[in-house]
């Protein structure tokens, strides 16, 4: 029961921080052209938001895990069993969503494999092999992984979507100890 309130209060947090987001990048300079033609500008400018997005994690995700790094995700150019697209998938992501992490035990590539979905259930792509082996030891404590949408990666030239980066979060499920009075 716990989880499920953690959940959906982190959830909850991730959508009013999207929101904030989302209306400061749509008060910026539309006119901005964010493509260019210097490779390490067009890096920097694939992903505009990258100070909003870290101030509103560092602010209100942050403090309430006690690990979270940034990771890509593996497979992202692969089409999913349905046929869909993974980059199409990538491409209607949005800052700061919550993604569901899924356990894939009959994966032929890697039995510990863990794949990434949206709520809705379409596939991003997997978490990188060493990122799910290191998730699989966790296996059986009372901690709890979850996934926030950062950004795409998208290709220099073409501006096609290659890929993501997402941020886990490891949370312990266990309350502390209140104090007696």
């Amino acid at each position: 029961m716990i989880g499920i309130v953690t959940v959906t209060a982190l959830l909850l947090l991730a959508l009013a921080i999207y929101f904030a987001i989302r209306n400061k990048s749509a008060s910026e300079d539309p006119t901005k052209n964010h493509r260019t033609a210097d490779y390490a500008d067009t890096v920097v400018s694939q992903y505009p938001g990258r100070e909003a997005f870290d101030a509103a994690f560092a602010k209100h995700i942050a403090p309430h895990t006690n690990k979270y790094f940034d990771t890509k995700i593996a497979g992202a150019s692969f089409q999913n069993a349905d046929g869909s697209s993974r980059s199409s998938t990538i491409k209607k992501c949005e800052p700061m969503e919550l993604l569901h992490l899924e356990l894939d035990p009959g994966n032929p590539a890697d039995p510990n494999a863990i794949a990434v979905k949206r709520v809705d259930g379409s596939q991003l792509g997997y978490l990188e092999r060493r990122v799910a082996s290191d998730l699989h030891q966790d296996a059986g404590k009372s901690v709890s992984w979850s996934a926030v949408f950062k950004h795409a990666d998208r290709h220099p030239t073409t501006d096609e979507v290659v890929g993501a980066v997402i941020v886990l979060t490891r949370s312990n499920l266990e309350q502390p100890e209140l104090s007696r009075g």
